[in-house]
């Protein structure tokens, strides 16, 4: 039974490891595509060239789920509340 149990351990472990090391493999790939996008295809899926440098700067080990959609969502809150106070008295 700790054979099987042991096995069973050692073939997660190596799963795990084998998911990871894909993830950030995939995180290198999707950063160094967008640091080659021109500023035209940036325009067209919505990012400015310094959030794509700035994404395209972190390094592989570093998540990226999320990251532009929440400073995208953060500077349009940021907007519209400096639109609303500029236009109250």
């Amino acid at each position: 039974m700790k054979t099987f149990i042991n096995k069973l351990i050692s073939s997660r472990i190596f799963t795990d490891c084998f998911t990871q090391i894909e993830s950030y493999k995939h995180f290198y790939n999707s950063r160094k595509a967008l640091a080659a996008l021109d500023d035209n295809m940036l325009e067209d899926i919505g990012i400015t060239r310094a959030e794509a440098e700035k994404e395209a700067a972190k390094p592989f080990w570093r998540s990226h789920k999320y990251s532009l959609i929440k400073n995208r969502a953060k500077t349009k809150q940021t907007k519209k509340l400096n639109n609303f106070n500029k236009v109250r008295p």
